[in-house]
């Protein structure tokens, strides 16, 4: 229900008329289309608003807000794309889905202490990211072995990101 026009007026949803000659009563409907809104996988986050009922023609403010230990990826169903603010319009019934991803953190260190660095140097990566980490030593020293999550001698090494890991170059 939006309003009375004619004889009358007004917006409540109820209204008395008092019929003392002909009368003119218009009464005027707004469309509403609905959306419900899920996540994939269960706790990787929430959508905001996560559904409601909208005027036909609004447009809504929808944002994928990602749990700890996971980020955004992308919308899905009646969206698309990959930003996590969307403008959905509610020109249809929709049904949207934010598919989210796992992040695991991975810590390079040095041993000792100024002996060089790694590249590239600890960050948060995707679940099942490959990651090739290399080893530069510094001048005056000349690289050992890997310690931590990975073992090896070799200057480079790919570390698996199925957990958060710490990795040492020595």
């Amino acid at each position: 229900f939006d309003r009375w026009s004619g004889d009358v007026s007004g917006n409540v949803t109820s209204i008395t008329i008092t019929v003392n000659a002909n009368k003119n009563i218009v009464v005027s409907f707004i469309k509403v289309y609905g959306f419900s809104a899920s996540v994939s996988p269960a706790g990787g986050g929430i959508v905001s608003p996560s559904g409601g009922v909208y005027d036909e023609g609004s447009n809504v403010i929808v944002t994928a807000v990602p749990a700890a230990g996971y980020r955004f990826d992308r919308w899905r169903g009646d969206a698309a794309g990959s930003i996590a603010s969307i403008v959905l319009n509610m020109n249809a019934e929709k049904n949207i889905a934010a598919n989210f991803i796992p992040v695991f953190k991975l810590a390079t260190s040095v041993s000792p202490a100024g002996g060089g660095s790694v590249s590239p140097g600890s960050g948060t990566y995707d679940e099942s990211a490959n990651v090739t980490l290399t080893a530069f030593p510094a001048a005056g020293y000349r690289f050992d072995h890997w310690s931590g999550d990975v073992s090896g001698n070799e200057t480079s090494v790919s570390v698996i990101m199925n957990g958060a890991k710490t990795v040492t170059a020595n």
